[in-house]
C-alpha cells in the first residue's frame, strides 16, 4: 500500500505551481465554498500576509493530493507565533480539504505529522463549521499527539433548502415580517416597477464595473458612517475586484442588481459553487429603507433558485443576523480551534486564556461565549419569525 507523503508549501509561486491540485482536491472535498481554492487562498495571502511565512500543509497519496491546510506565520500577543488560516474580518480564504474517499485517519495523521514541525508556539484555526468530521478528526489527531486544545463557538450562520416549490417554501413564513415584504413588493411594483438583474457571464471589464457599482450602492447605507464601507478602502476594494475576477473566469460568480422605477437600490456579491449560493456580500441604498431594499432582493432570488435545478443551497455567509434568520431553514455554528503543544508554557497559556478566561470575561460583561443574538444549540431548526427580526427590514 502506498505511503502518504507530506509535502511543505513555503512560498506563493510553489502554492501557484500545485494550484491544479489543489484545486482538483477542493472538488472532491465536502467544502462548498470556492475561496478555499489555490488562487484565492494566494490572493488573500498577498493581500493581508505579504511578509509572513508560509506554512501551506498538503498530503499526497498516489499522484494527487488528498489533504491540504493552508497556514501561514502570526505573532499574537507579540510573543507568541501562531500558524493560522487566511482568515480575517473582510474575508475567509481558506478551509482543510480532506478527500472523503482517502484513509481520513493516516492522512490527517501525515498533516498532524507536519503541524508537529512547524515553528509555532500554537495554532488558531478561525471561522470554520465545527461540526464537519474532517475538523472533529483533525481535533482527536492533535490531542492524541499531545496537544492542549480548546474549541469554542464564534457565531453561527444560515442556511436555506432550496427545492422546486417556491409556494411550499413561502407557506409556513406567514408572519408580520413576510407580510410586510410582500406589501412593499406590491407597493414597488405600483410605484415605478422592481426588476432583478443577474449576471453570471461577463463581458471584458463588467465585473469590476458592476462590483464598483456595488460598493457605491453599500456606501449609502449605514455602513459609510460606521466606517466598515469598501469604497473608504480602496486597497479592499481591488482585492474583492480581484477575487471576483477569478471567480467569473471559474464560472463561480453571480452579482445581482436590484433596482427600483429603473435605479439601482441594492446589490449582492455571490458565489455559485457545488450546488450552494453563498451570500458573500450585500449592500443597500439607505434612502429606499422604508421598501426594505435588501429584503426585497432576496425576496427575488430566492423565488428565482426555487426555480432553478442546479441549487439545493442557500449559505448567508458569516454571522446569523436577524435580516437572513427568517429566511433560514436552519443554521450551523462556526467556530475557533486553538492548540498548544504540551509542555510549550507560553502555547498552552494562549489556549487556557480562551478555555478559560475569555467565557469569565464576557460573562462579566454580560455576553454568551456565542455573540448575542447567535446562541442557538446546535440541530436548533431555523425560527420563521423573531421580534428582532421583525425591526430589521435592510
Amino acid at each position: 500500500m502506498t505511503t502518504p507523503k507530506l509535502i511543505c508549501i513555503d512560498s506563493l509561486a510553489e502554492l501557484r505551481s500545485r494550484a491544479g491540485a489543489w484545486d482538483d482536491l477542493w472538488w472532491r472535498s465536502p467544502v462548498p465554498a470556492p475561496s478555499a481554492r489555490a488562487a484565492l487562498v494566494e490572493q488573500w495571502l498577498a493581500q493581508f500576509a505579504p511578509r509572513a511565512p508560509l506554512f501551506a500543509l498538503a498530503v499526497e497519496l498516489d499522484g494527487q493530493l488528498v489533504a491540504a491546510l493552508p497556514l501561514f506565520g502570526r505573532r499574537r500577543c507579540r510573543l507568541l507565533k501562531t500558524a493560522s488560516l487566511p482568515i480575517n474580518d473582510w474575508s475567509a480564504n481558506g478551509d482543510l480539504l480532506v478527500d472523503p474517499l482517502a484513509d481520513v485517519d493516516a492522512v490527517l495523521g501525515k498533516l498532524v505529522d507536519g503541524i508537529q514541525r512547524l515553528p509555532v508556539g500554537a495554532l488558531c484555526f478561525e471561522q470554520f463549521a465545527t461540526g464537519q468530521p474532517h475538523w472533529l478528526e483533525l481535533r482527536r489527531r492533535l490531542e492524541e499527539a499531545g496537544y492542549f486544545c480548546d474549541v469554542h463557538k464564534q457565531y453561527f450562520t444560515s442556511q436555506t433548502t432550496i427545492g422546486d416549490d417556491w409556494d411550499a417554501y413561502l407557506k409556513p413564513r406567514t408572519g408580520g415580517q413576510m407580510k410586510t415584504r410582500l406589501r412593499h413588493a406590491r407597493k414597488m411594483e405600483r410605484e415605478g416597477g422592481v426588476e432583478l438583474r443577474t449576471y453570471t457571464e461577463f463581458s471584458p471589464g463588467e465585473v469590476e464595473r458592476l462590483m464598483r457599482l456595488g460598493f457605491e450602492i453599500e456606501a449609502k447605507s449605514w455602513k459609510r458612517a460606521n466606517g466598515t464601507a469598501v469604497v473608504q478602502r480602496p486597497e479592499i476594494a481591488d482585492f474583492y475586484i480581484r477575487n471576483a475576477r477569478q471567480l467569473a473566469e471559474w464560472g463561480q460568480l453571480a452579482l445581482f442588481v436590484f433596482e427600483f422605477d429603473g435605479t439601482p437600490i441594492a446589490f449582492d456579491y455571490a458565489w455559485h459553487a457545488k450546488g450552494c449560493h453563498f451570500c458573500v456580500k450585500m449592500g443597500y441604498d439607505a434612502e429606499y429603507r422604508k421598501f426594505g431594499p435588501g429584503q426585497q432582493m432576496y425576496l427575488k432570488i430566492l423565488e428565482r433558485l426555487h426555480g432553478d435545478p442546479e441549487f439545493d443551497l442557500v449559505d448567508f455567509w458569516g454571522r446569523r443576523m436577524p435580516w437572513n434568520e427568517t429566511w433560514a431553514t436552519h443554521f450551523y455554528a462556526v467556530g475557533r480551534l486553538v492548540a498548544a503543544r504540551r509542555p510549550h508554557p507560553l502555547g498552552c497559556a494562549f489556549v487556557a486564556a480562551y478555555r478559560y478566561a475569555r467565557p469569565l470575561v464576557r460573562r462579566l460583561r454580560g455576553a454568551d461565549d456565542v455573540s448575542r443574538g447567535n446562541a442557538l444549540p446546535p440541530g436548533e431548526p431555523a425560527k420563521q419569525e423573531s421580534p428582532a427580526a421583525q425591526t430589521a427590514e435592510s
